[in-house]
């Protein structure tokens, strides 16, 4: 992996607690961010924190489920940061699967002309736990189906495509244990981990 196919990275979803901490660690790898969120002012904040510690980042407003926004915000990424190599989804409550298919639309072309990407979502909690609730049960298992789709599709280019999902009825991993573990993935050591679910938990 070349070091330069590696440097700029969108988050959607940075407005979360696992989405800033995962922003501040690439910050410091000295990779440039994208902040995508509904939440302007929130991820507005965070950039500007980010480019006063030296960092490159831009905030770009969205509402995820909705094609047209993604692809918009996808292109002014781009246009203010370079070609997108990693790709973080920290999903909504509502629709995550829907989310990662449209980013992941908009994004693997280039990934695979470059031959190397990384995209990786997480699943969302509620209230700081992963209780056993029905309404997100289908929203689970699709999210599961794409991630292992888009893996099936990137084989052998270059690209993975993981999930970090906590086992139901269980506390999850803090923001900064999940923003470890997303170093890990997206590392050149990363290549042997593609279509994986981690139930990364407390105990």
């Amino acid at each position: 992996m070349r070091p330069s196919l590696n440097q700029v990275a969108l988050i959607n979803g940075a407005a979360t607690a696992e989405g800033a901490a995962i922003a501040r660690a690439l910050s410091r790898q000295r990779r440039s961010v994208a902040l995508v969120d509904s939440e302007l002012e929130t991820i507005k904040a965070l950039a500007a924190e980010l480019v006063a510690e030296g960092g490159k980042s831009v905030a770009i407003a969205c509402e995820a489920g909705d094609a047209g926004g993604v692809r918009s915000a996808v292109a002014e990424a781009q246009a203010c940061l370079g070609p997108i190599a990693i790709l973080v989804h920290c999903g909504s409550a509502g629709r995550p699967a829907r989310e990662l298919v449209l980013f992941s639309r908009e994004l693997l072309s280039g990934m695979r002309e470059r031959g190397f990407g990384r995209i990786v979502t997480i699943f969302p909690a509620r209230g700081g736990e992963m209780p056993e609730y029905s309404g997100l049960a289908g929203e689970r298992e699709r999210l599961l189906g794409s991630t292992r789709d888009i893996a099936a599709q990137c084989q052998s280019s270059g690209i993975t495509c993981n999930l970090i999902m906590p086992r139901e009825g269980t506390v999850p991993a803090s923001p900064e244990q999940i923003s470890s573990w997303i170093g890990h993935l997206i590392s050149e050591q990363g290549d042997c981990i593609n279509g994986a679910s981690i139930p990364l938990s407390r105990p």
